[in-house]
């Protein structure tokens, strides 16, 4: 693994590089610290946790754009450098990570190439059409009580998470995330069961 839910994780305490105090992806800074190490970061499949997630599509886009503005930030400095002796680690970092980061570009790409070829073709049309519905029905689900039916819930939910995305990848290049996280109100909730307090 390249990363780790920075709620629950544990690490050998030689293998500890604390990153710099200007970090904002620290539950990928560290375990990269492990695999420059040339040690590994494995998943236990018996680890459990409990963890309320967003509530809102505003937390959600907070989220999602500081995960990948810290990503960016980590990419880019000179003192976290990505450990180039392991093929693994690159292959997940493209896979999991950058055409994740990227997918905003290649969906305008899509969609333009579509819209520019539609009228060479039916199925080019088709495809502009669709994407175009897509992005209609993201835009819908701004509206909460519309979000409330599925398929406009996905579409918006995928929308937000590409521009989230752009937001990230443009404050990750210019330093302009900071290293901060915003606590976000919550309801009381009972504890599950056998959950520490």
């Amino acid at each position: 693994m390249i990363g780790a839910d920075g709620a629950l994780y544990a690490i050998r305490r030689p293998l500890f590089v604390e990153p710099g105090t200007d970090t904002i992806l620290d539950d990928m800074a560290i375990p990269m610290g492990v695999v420059r190490a040339q040690r590994r970061v494995v998943m236990e499949l018996g680890a459990r946790a409990h963890e309320q997630g967003s509530e809102t599509a505003r937390e959600e886009f907070a989220r999602k754009s500081r995960v990948i503005a810290g990503a960016v930030q980590f990419l880019t400095r000179r003192d976290s450098s990505v450990p180039l002796h392991s093929g693994q680690v690159i292959v997940s970092l493209i896979s999991h990570k950058a055409l994740r980061w990227f997918s905003p570009g290649f969906a305008t790409c899509a969609f333009l190439s579509s819209v520019t070829l539609s009228s060479a073709s039916h199925g080019y049309a088709l495809a502009a059409s669709a994407q175009a519905v897509l992005m209609a029905l993201g835009l819908a689900g701004c509206v909460p009580r519309l979000r409330r039916l599925g398929i406009v819930a996905i579409a918006h939910y995928f929308c937000l998470v590409q521009v989230a995305a752009v937001v990230g990848l443009l404050r990750g290049l210019t330093g302009r995330q900071t290293v901060l996280w915003k606590r976000f109100d919550r309801m009381a909730t009972q504890h599950p069961v056998g959950a520490a307090r």
